[in-house]
């Protein structure tokens, strides 16, 4: 584990420490895991539009690292952010949605804890598509409580479907990440389970 966050590593219960994770590599199993695509673009553990891809692009920009510069970034974006209007097709159902992001999970958690697809399962060959509507600032801290204890499926501002193939369209190109780095992208992206 060497990124800011470590969502896979922490997903798959590797420590971020060196020597116990040097470990796991000489005396650990090895399990196949699924992974996706996003545009092409190979992810492990969570992509996705919205509030958290604009918080990704804010943050490799900011040229700091680690959870309190995802924070400062976050409550600076929030200050402006508007929701965006998407069709979302998961398989053959489709879905006309005003959503603060999109998440799409092959494994639980962004990164430092925060789980925001809780029951993805990382070898079940489908992805956990998180939708979160908007949200307001007073609701900020009950939200971060049930990401961070992972029972944010339990909101009533999220809903939580699964699929093979997930097709996002919005109006406005913009960002989106894979595994929290952010790349521009068009108004159509196209996810997929490996």
């Amino acid at each position: 584990p060497c990124g800011s966050g470590d969502g896979l590593a922490l997903h798959l219960g590797i420590s971020r420490s060196f020597n116990r994770a040097l470990d796991t590599v000489i005396n650990g199993k090895t399990h196949l895991i699924d992974a996706g695509t996003i545009n092409g673009r190979l992810f492990f553990s969570v992509c996705g539009v919205g509030f958290d891809a604009l918080v990704s692009e804010r943050f490799a920009k900011s040229g700091q690292r680690g959870i309190l510069s995802y924070i400062e970034q976050g409550l600076t974006t929030w200050r402006e952010f508007k929701p965006d209007k998407y069709s979302l097709t998961i398989d053959e159902a489709t879905y006309e949605t005003e959503a603060a992001l999109i998440t799409v999970g092959n494994s639980s958690q962004w990164g430092n804890g925060a789980q925001i697809a809780p029951l993805a399962d990382i070898s079940d060959g489908l992805l956990d598509v998180t939708v979160a509507d908007m949200f307001t600032t007073l609701e900020i801290p009950s939200l971060a409580y049930l990401l961070m204890t992972g029972r944010l499926n339990k909101s009533g501002h999220v809903h939580c479907y699964r699929g093979k193939e997930i097709s996002i369209r919005r109006n406005t190109s913009g960002p989106a990440h894979a595994d929290g780095d952010w790349f521009e992208a068009g108004t159509e992206i196209n996810i997929k389970v490996i």
